[in-house]
């Protein structure tokens, strides 16, 4: 591991350091899409800013372009986690959900979400803060979506 992060180090070209992290070249098109989606969303295009926009990526790969519309919302939330101190139960999380995003998902959407999250849900389960914000992430995409669809 540490063998490839000294490889990143080495390159300045941000394009070179995508391409290092995904394992595979990218086209003009795409590389001009994560571009923008980076300038939008003010991540720096060094390896860590690459490295969390490709792990966002694999969270909702078909509305990822919807990112950039929930960051504040995500920032918001992430500070009323503070509330419920390191780590947060599966019960409170969809009440926070619930209340907070005002979303009232059917059951199966809560487990899909915490599947891409690559956890399973579980009412009295404690997660970390790292898989609530993923998950959260999941519910605003899909609050997104859904307001875009019924406007």
């Amino acid at each position: 591991m540490q063998k490839h992060d000294n490889a990143l180090m080495l390159m300045e070209n941000p394009r070179s350091i995508y391409e290092t992290l995904t394992g595979k070249r990218c086209s003009d098109t795409h590389w001009s899409k994560i571009k923008r989606l980076a300038a939008s969303s003010d991540i720096p295009l060094d390896a860590e800013g690459l490295k969390g926009l490709i792990a966002l990526r694999k969270i909702n790969p078909r509305y990822f372009n919807l990112y950039p519309e929930i960051r504040n919302q995500l920032s918001e939330i992430g500070l009323s986690l503070g509330d419920f101190g390191i780590r947060i139960s599966g019960e409170n999380l969809v009440k926070l959900i619930n209340e907070r995003l005002n979303i009232s998902p059917d059951i199966t959407t809560v487990y899909r979400w915490f599947y891409r999250a690559n956890t399973t849900f579980k009412r009295k389960q404690w997660y970390d803060r790292k898989t609530a914000m993923m998950v959260l992430t999941n519910a605003l995409i899909y609050k997104a979506k859904n307001h875009r669809i019924g406007a």
